[in-house]
């Protein structure tokens, strides 16, 4: 075989060569693969250079469309084209725009050119396009125009300079005078979109208008302005900013960035033709392909000249591998190939290695040997037909043999259990089963040699061969007799457990469902008072049992052997003496393999005292249940274990439950959710109380001994929470032992609630007295920094002062809660009620709306607003002449899931209004504290027919039952 695989074998350095050509081919993958990633690097590259591009062209164009944006809107507020000075205002134009080819142009809405910065007075044609027209500008926004093409406009500078440009504009709305509405524009010429920017060949960028006309471009420009794109390139840009590949009008193949400007939404192209980018892709791709080339010759000469080499080295090592197989032990050859040299050493020490290991096992096998020998468990090979062949020496030891007596012999006849023909049996059919290429144990009795037995666990394994052919038995025997002598134990400690049962008083016992045979103890015989042999059929035992318990106890018994509940039950028996006990039984169910219940085992044991002391409980409930039937108060017992034994009907009522299903129950419904409002209103002081009748409340009591008094709280059904003093005594029993627990509850939540009142009332007269300074003190502050003089002050002052009191007296006949907004109204207005006016009889004030009431914080602030617009009103509005009238209308309206609450003042005849020239108080109160403390919208008209105010506040739904301090949160609440 080993002269095969050298014919086969393929030389050193044809290896060498393959390994070459394996490291070539790689390279040349890989070059393959770079000029792939450089040629698509460079394409992306291109690409993200003309995106990037265009975006900065169009950043920096929006960015001059911005600044002209502004300098438009700032010339239209400009004092002097609102005075009609326009020389004034042409002059702050050109200053303001600063470019020197700009043009400031002012015209009517019919076209009238009223300002031309360039030119001398005359007409301008009005925009080129429908689109600019007047209905797209709002007051004080700006609009950026398309191209405006030389025709469609005078000459740049004058009719007698040169030709016109084409120009763009920027267009903002202003007024003359405050009533003839005229646009602002300033005009560019194109060319000064691109111009500066930075943009050299071979790129060229282009700007469309929206309608895609030419308007600027940074080659050809003259051949390209004004012309307009075609359909494809409009469709190609909709998206906002990218690039695509086309062809230019010229037909030459050209990679295309665009984007478009925020401003006016022009679009800019940046143009690199692809001959650009091919060309330096073509160059570095050639670069490499030469250098791949090279690499790969370099490889396959490499890898020849050091084959050779290492052949030779390769060759002295093969020599030396063959001294080593031939037992020797070389000396390490010396080569020109490191590897070649380990791998000589590897070998000269392997020849050592191998010397010292077969030394070593020699001596291991002496060292195995001596351990088995001194090994107490039996080991031993045998032939199949059970011959030994080999075993160890301390087993022999122990019953007086040697080993050459065993040698040769039949296991069954080897040792002392050669005169027990069982045992001899029981080994032969091992050794059988075992050459049969089974493994089988058994555990053996046996004599040993001093005449004492002992217990082996013994084990027949095969041995097979490669071919599966069994050629040797391998024998372990184990001394167990220790574990048998444990088992012995263990069933002594069973016999000890029974006898503790029976001390226990438990009686136990044992069914065989097959055969009903019933096996019981002395303590179950005991407590049915008869003989054991009296109760050997389960028939037997039921005689005893009350004939209304045995339905309850055949029923327990076949949900136990269906395995739908465990097997709990109590009976009554009676004695063959006539006396009656009590008896709780429990068993469970033994089932074989297969899940079927072959016997019933369980205890009984006799409950008859206590099913007594239950009795006497019962009876003491009773007497307390005809006194708890009419007691007003809550009244319950419980038990030892906290089952309710009675619960009067008043507990029930708390409870919403009826007394019959609370009875043998250990826990009431839920306690009271914490932080529900009591009938005043007010938080509950009793939501940290624990539940009345509260099962661990009650069990403590038990379990302690000690009665208590404590407070607990209820809800009863549709009610509110009350709150009970609850007095709770431990029973005991004839021995001294709690037998139960008897509970009285005393309504007490009057005397809570008024304790709570009192102290609530202390704590909002300081936070009233607090807010009613902090007002004054505000009014007086703001009044201050309006009023002229001091008379002006006491005058403003005290008027102010009069209303918040007026406001304070609604609130205190209604309690600090809520105020009827029509009454607050009243209260201000009504002295400017002076009868019809007019010739059609119209109410001088008029007030319409539905019925809304406010909290005490939201009405003491539209209270002094009315206040404020009333007096207002009577010094310089409506109800300062004869003939004025005031309209007060408000209402509630629904949107978005919210109510608001809308009102509106209305002044109409009174004398000409116009705008303040300075906020005073009036105005500040009524736009910030309203707008900002109430979170409402707020708006006011000085219309020269008369005052408009309107207000919208959030509404807040309160309940009707609740009433409350009106704290709030600052919010109108509806009624």
């Amino acid at each position: 075989m080993t002269g095969s695989a050298t014919r086969h074998g393929r030389p050193l350095v044809w290896h060498l060569a393959a390994f070459g050509a394996a490291l070539t081919v790689p390279v040349f993958v890989f070059v393959a693969i770079l000029m792939w990633w450089v040629a698509a690097s460079e394409q992306a590259r291109y690409e993200n250079e003309a995106a990037d591009r265009a975006l900065e062209i169009a950043a920096a164009v929006d960015r001059e469309l911005a600044g002209l944006a502004a300098a438009a809107r700032a010339l239209a507020t400009d004092p002097a084209l609102d005075a009609g000075r326009l020389d004034v205002f042409a002059s702050r134009a050109m200053a303001a725009v600063g470019a020197a080819e700009a043009d400031v142009i002012v015209t009517t809405r019919d076209g009238t050119r009223l300002l031309d910065t360039r030119l001398p007075r005359g007409a301008l044609p009005a925009p080129p396009d429908p689109e600019y027209a007047w209905d797209h500008l709002s007051p004080g926004g700006a609009i950026v125009s398309d191209l405006i093409h030389p025709e469609a406009g005078p000459p740049a500078l004058g009719a007698d300079g040169p030709a016109p440009v084409a120009v763009f504009a920027v267009n903002a709305r202003a007024l003359i005078e405050r009533r003839t509405p005229v646009l602002v524009s300033i005009a560019l010429p194109t060319t000064a979109l691109l111009s500066d920017r930075g943009i050299s060949p071979p790129l060229v960028a282009a700007l469309f208008d929206r309608r895609g006309t030419v308007l600027a471009r940074t080659r050809d420009e003259e051949a390209f302005v004004g012309d307009r794109a075609p359909r494809t390139l409009l469709d190609r840009t909709a998206d906002g900013a990218g690039t695509f590949r086309g062809l230019t009008r010229d037909g030459e193949p050209t990679l295309f960035g665009y984007a478009r400007t925020r401003l006016g939404q022009w679009i800019v192209l940046a143009m690199v033709p692809e001959s650009v980018a091919r060309a330096s892709l073509q160059t570095l791709i050639a670069t490499l392909a030469v250098l791949g080339l090279g690499l790969a010759a370099l490889s396959g000469v490499l890898a020849t000249l050091f084959g050779r080499r290492a052949a030779a080295s390769i060759r002295r090592v093969r020599r030396m591998a063959r001294l080593v197989g031939e037992g020797e032990t070389p000396d390490p050859v010396a080569t020109s190939v490191r590897e070649a040299n380990e791998v000589g050493e590897a070998l000269a020490q392997a020849a050592r290695d191998l010397r010292d290991r077969t030394a070593a096992l020699a001596r291991s096998e002496g060292r195995l040997r001596e351990m088995l020998d001194n090994l107490i468990t039996l080991v031993a090979v045998l032939e199949p037909d059970g011959t030994v062949v080999e075993i160890n020496r301390a087993p022999l030891r122990a019953v007086g043999r040697a080993r050459r007596e065993v040698i040769g012999t039949k296991l069954w006849d080897a040792l002392p259990w050669r005169a027990e023909a069982p045992v001899r049996e029981a080994l032969r059919r091992l050794v059988a089963q075992a050459a049969r290429g089974e493994a089988s144990r058994i555990d053996i009795d046996a004599p040993r040699g001093d005449g004492s037995r002992i217990v082996l666990d013994l084990q027949v394994a095969p041995l097979h061969d490669a071919d599966g052919t069994v050629s040797r038995l391998v024998v372990s025997a184990l001394d167990v007799t220790e574990r048998e002598r444990a088992s012995a134990s263990l069933r002594e400690s069973e016999e000890r457990l029974r006898l503790a049962v029976e001390a226990g008083r438990l009686g136990s016992w044992d069914v065989a469902l097959d055969t009903g045979r019933c096996l019981v103890s002395e303590r179950t015989a005991e407590i049915f008072g008869v003989e054991p042999k009296a109760l050997a059929l389960q028939a037997d035992w039921l005689q005893f049992v009350l004939p209304e318990d045995r339905v309850p106890i055949q029923e327990a018994l076949a949900a136990a052997i269906a395995g739908d509940a465990p097997y709990r039950t109590t009976f009554r028996v009676v004695r063959p003496s006539g006396e009656i006990r009590f008896v709780a039984s429990s068993a469970v169910i033994k089932r074989d393999a297969h899940g079927r219940a072959e016997h019933v085992i369980g205890v009984h044991l006799d409950v008859t005292e206590e099913r007594r002391a239950e009795e006497e409980l019962q009876r003491a409930v009773d007497l307390l249940r005809v006194i708890g039937e009419t007691a007003p108060d809550p009244i319950w017992v419980r038990d030892a274990k906290g089952r309710f034994a009675f619960v009067n009907p008043a507990l029930a009522r708390l409870l919403g439950a009826d007394p019959a299903e609370l009875v043998g129950q250990t826990a009431p419904a839920l306690p009271p959710p914490p932080g529900e409002p009591d009938t005043a209103g007010h938080p509950d002081a009793s939501r940290d109380l624990p539940g009345i009748a509260g099962f661990e409340a009650d069990m403590e009591v038990i379990g302690t001994g000690e009665g208590r008094a404590v407070e607990e709280a209820a809800t009863p059904p549709q009610a509110h929470r009350l709150t009970y003093l609850v007095s709770k005594t431990p029973m005991r029993d004839e021995r001294g032992r709690v037998s139960g627990l008897v509970c009285v509850a005393s309504d007490i939540t009057e005397r809570k609630r008024a304790e709570e009142r009192q102290s609530l009332m202390v704590r909002e007269l300081h936070h009233r007295v607090k807010n009613s300074l902090a007002t004054v003190q505000a009014i007086a502050n703001a009044t201050a920094r309006t009023a002229t003089d001091i008379s002006a002050f006491r005058e403003a002052f005290n008027a102010r002062i009069v209303s918040l009191a007026r406001t304070h007296t609604l609130l205190t006949e209604n309690a600090w809660g809520v105020i009827p907004l029509r009454d607050l109204l009243v209260a201000e207005l009504a002295p400017y009620e002076t009868g019809p006016t007019g010739p059609e009889a119209t109410p001088r004030v008029r007030m319409e709306g539905p019925d809304v009431a406010l909290p005490s914080d939201v009405a003491l602030s539209i209270g002094m607003a009315a206040h404020e617009l009333a007096t207002n009103a009577v010094k310089y509005g409506a109800l300062s002449v004869p003939s004025g009238t005031l309209a007060v209308d408000w209402s509630v309206e629904t949107g978005n899931g919210r109510r608001a609450l809308r009102l509106s003042w209305v002044e109409r005849g009174g004398p000409t209004v116009t705008p303040p020239s300075r906020q005073g108080f009036g105005t500040r109160l009524l736009r910030h504290m309203l707008g900002g403390q109430l979170s409402s919208d707020v708006e006011m008209r000085f219309d020269p027919e008369g005052l408009t105010f309107r207000l919208a506040v959030p509404l807040v739904e309160r309940a009707r039952d609740g009433g409350g301090n009106g704290g709030g949160d600052g919010r109108a609440a509806a009624e």
